[in-house]
């Protein structure tokens, strides 16, 4: 194989992964909408097109390997290899986690429980923009930029923690939020779950970048010591 094939299949394993990337993006705002409006249709057609998250990551997988396999590929290009297949993983998992929503809204529609949205909307629009910045600072290979995404994974881990005590305190004070509430809080995990294999993400460019795949941790511990 001529070195310009080899490079255009590298290329071509980071363009599936991108792909694969903005599907998931997608799937996250289509999961919440679907909840928010109960659209039981749309629930199900996103239930049905977990399949196609599954079915891209397991092709970029077969591309992944086979090039290890037939290349033997070295130092960066294996870093590079070895993160998309972790970044598909994580990927994948973000999708199961909005097929878990998908499933909640069917329920929900059915039976028809109202419960208040605006901080569960505001956990999945800062999901999805976090994991929109990981893959652009993958394509860039951005340092930078991934440990941007890495560091604000604290503001969902706090709003989960504002949902979680919020909803708490409404099903004590009414039991009739008691199921809808429940509902709620397993959607909120599961976004908060999405976050965090967002960070995921970010720490497999830093190993890209750096070959360092704790590098993000190494700088927060060191910047914690006092001086």
């Amino acid at each position: 194989m001529t070195r310009e094939r080899y490079d255009a299949m590298l290329q071509e394993l980071d363009d599936q992964v991108l792909e694969l990337g903005e599907l998931v993006a997608t799937t996250i705002e289509s999961c919440v909408n679907a909840l928010d409006t109960r659209n039981a249709a749309a629930a199900q057609r996103l239930i049905e097109a977990d399949n196609r998250i599954d079915d891209k990551r397991y092709e970029i997988e077969r591309a992944a390997l086979l090039l290890i396999a037939t290349q033997q590929p070295l130092a960066g290009d294996l870093r590079n290899i070895a993160s998309i297949l972790t970044i598909a993983t994580e990927l994948e998992r973000i999708g199961d986690y909005c097929e878990g929503i998908a499933k909640l809204s069917l329920r929900m529609a059915a039976e028809t429980i109202d419960v208040p949205m605006a901080d569960i909307r505001r956990m999945s629009t800062i999901t999805e923009r976090l994991l929109r910045r990981a893959l652009v600072s993958f394509k860039e290979r951005d340092l930078e930029a991934a440990g941007a995404v890495w560091s604000q994974d604290d503001e969902v881990d706090s709003l989960y923690g504002e949902v979680f005590q919020k909803l708490l305190a409404e099903m004590v004070e009414n039991n009739e939020t008691v199921r809808g509430g429940t509902y709620l809080l397993w959607v909120a995990h599961n976004i908060e779950r999405m976050a965090d294999r967002v960070t995921n993400i970010a720490e497999r460019v830093a190993f890209v970048v750096t070959g360092d795949v704790g590098a993000f941790r190494d700088h927060q511990r060191a910047q914690s010591v006092p001086t």
